[in-house]
């Protein structure tokens, strides 16, 4: 194969993959009644590259009796206000939350709490 070709495959599978992410992240989605047990707790990681350049990531733990639920900004759901979700959040509320994404345990993957509202889920 030629260069050309190298490059149009490398760039299909990249957009595969984009195209994929995106059609998990809504197919995924459901709402839940879940019960949140204490504060969310901010959990912040720090990276730096070759260069030296730091960079520092957020999220928030929720945790209810059954699941720990991650609440982070999603770019593919256009979520951005994740400081302003966990805020909301109560120990001993009832919440109707909307949830994407999957729990993998051993990759210590949670699934997110998009939105949630005071007051157990009407299906």
């Amino acid at each position: 194969m030629d260069r050309l070709g190298i490059a149009v495959g490398i760039i299909a599978l990249a957009a595969g993959a984009l195209v994929a992410s995106v059609v998990l992240s809504y197919t995924s989605i459901k709402q839940e009644t879940i019960l949140v047990t204490r504060e969310p707790e901010r959990q912040c990681k720090t990276s730096s590259d070759s260069e030296g350049n730091v960079s520092t990531a957020c999220n928030w733990l929720i945790y209810t009796p059954n699941e720990v639920f991650v609440n982070e900004d999603n770019l593919l759901m256009l979520k951005f206000n994740s400081a302003d979700v966990a805020n909301r959040l109560n120990p001993g509320i009832v919440y109707c939350a909307k949830v994407n994404w999957f729990r993998i345990p051993f990759m210590s993957s949670f699934r997110n709490v998009i939105k949630a509202t005071p007051g157990a889920c009407i299906n």
